[in-house]
């Protein structure tokens, strides 16, 4: 949880210039979103950040969505808690209004 605060942290200190960082935090947030095991907790708040990602990149997301959304719909089809779901979804529906007309492409890509 510590690692995920921290990207937090540089996420709204660098906004949009978060990009040049995204390779390695990207493979993270993935990892915290789909590992039910560790915590729940964890899961939502990487969705979270898949969010504020979504809003500080925008169009320049579409270049990274396709393993967000393949985590996010693991959340949607797994056994979590109701509350991890209404996450996952929420960032989801921020992800498709970054990435507009893209979503649909990796969406497809991803089921």
């Amino acid at each position: 949880m510590g690692g995920l605060f921290i990207i937090h942290s540089l996420i709204f200190a660098l906004e949009g210039n978060i990009e040049a960082l995204i390779e390695h935090i990207g493979p993270y947030i993935c990892s915290s979103i789909s590992n039910k095991e560790i915590d729940e907790s964890c899961c939502r708040f990487s969705c979270g950040l898949v969010s504020d990602l979504s809003n500080y990149l925008e169009i320049n997301m579409s270049r990274y969505a396709k393993n967000f959304i393949d985590g996010l719909n693991n959340v949607l089809r797994g056994d979590f808690q109701i509350e991890t779901k209404l996450t996952a979804m929420i960032a989801m529906g921020d992800l498709c209004l970054a990435i507009e007309e893209n979503f649909r492409e990796h969406l497809d890509n991803s089921m």
